[in-house]
């Protein structure tokens, strides 16, 4: 049982440096998207400070559509997606993200499902390992007569 525990770990291990290796490769990816892409990307990242829990993308209001057009006068001019969100934050705040940050409330609210099943993945793990260590030495033998007398 150890032998298959240890190799279940290892295969975990190994999947685990294959994810962060391909998330890294991915993330050094130059950005070929056209500038009006970038700008409907953030514009579908950011809420509407204005309007009913919906994107300032997805928003038909006057000020959405000035959102939008200040988001695409930046691009314009350069600025990074991060700077542009970053602007919305500190006039907004936190709150205008529709995605929590991995900081923070927000980070814990990003690893509590993860978190949730890997606690039961192990506790799964243990059961099994428990049920499969159950001894026979633990059961009555047929040799040993019964207290239970049958009346």
């Amino acid at each position: 049982m150890r032998s298959r525990l240890g190799s279940v770990v290892r295969w975990a291990v190994a999947l685990m440096a294959i994810a962060i290796i391909v998330g890294g490769l991915a993330f050094d990816q130059p950005d070929t998207r056209s500038a009006e892409q970038r700008a409907d990307d953030i514009a579908s990242s950011l809420r509407c400070p204005f309007c009913e829990g919906v994107s300032i993308a997805e928003s038909t209001s006057q000020v959405a559509r000035d959102l939008q057009a200040i988001i695409r006068e930046r691009v314009d001019e350069g600025a990074g997606d991060e700077a542009i969100t970053g602007e919305f934050v500190a006039r907004y705040g936190e709150w205008v993200l529709l995605s929590p940050p991995a900081s923070g409330i927000g980070l814990a609210l990003w690893a509590l499902p993860i978190a949730g099943l890997v606690a039961g993945a192990v506790a799964v793990a243990g059961l099994r390992r428990r049920s499969d260590t159950t001894d026979d030495r633990d059961l009555p033998s047929a040799s040993v007569p019964s207290r239970v007398e049958s009346t």
